[in-house]
């Protein structure tokens, strides 16, 4: 499977996800602003950076054999950077479909907002083909 492929897979599977916390939308712009704060809390409630090397390894991966989308990614990546800032700061995550970031804030003390963090990003590093 393609690295392109595999990055629209896992923007799909954010779409797919349901959680009473986070819901994408189809635009791109909505989906990297998620995963940015997905990414974010990843890092701070699980210690763990591996979501977002394995999605910055794709990326590169993607951008190298498809130089064209280089400015459409280039944008994209404003969105998921801002997205993991938000989410670093605040713990919050991008709602597309409110088109604003939402009101509950993640704990990482929480089992059941952890456990909402480890399985996104289970899922997003199983459509990186991550194990």
């Amino acid at each position: 499977m393609s690295t392109f492929k595999k990055i629209t897979i896992c923007i799909s599977l954010l779409l797919t996800l349901v959680s009473s916390a986070v819901f994408a939308q189809g635009k791109m712009s909505d989906q990297y602003r998620q995963m940015g704060g997905i990414a974010a809390l990843a890092e701070s409630c699980l210690n763990t950076k591996r979501l977002e090397t394995t999605l910055f390894k794709t990326i590169g991966k993607t951008l190298y054999s498809n130089p064209k989308i280089g400015r459409a990614l280039y944008q994209l990546m404003a969105f998921y950077f801002e997205g993991y800032e938000i989410g670093l700061k605040k713990r919050v995550i991008w709602n597309g479909s409110l088109q604003r970031y939402n009101k509950k804030i993640f704990n990482c003390k929480s089992k059941s907002d952890v456990s909402i963090i480890q399985k996104f990003k289970t899922r997003i590093l199983q459509q990186l083909g991550e194990k």
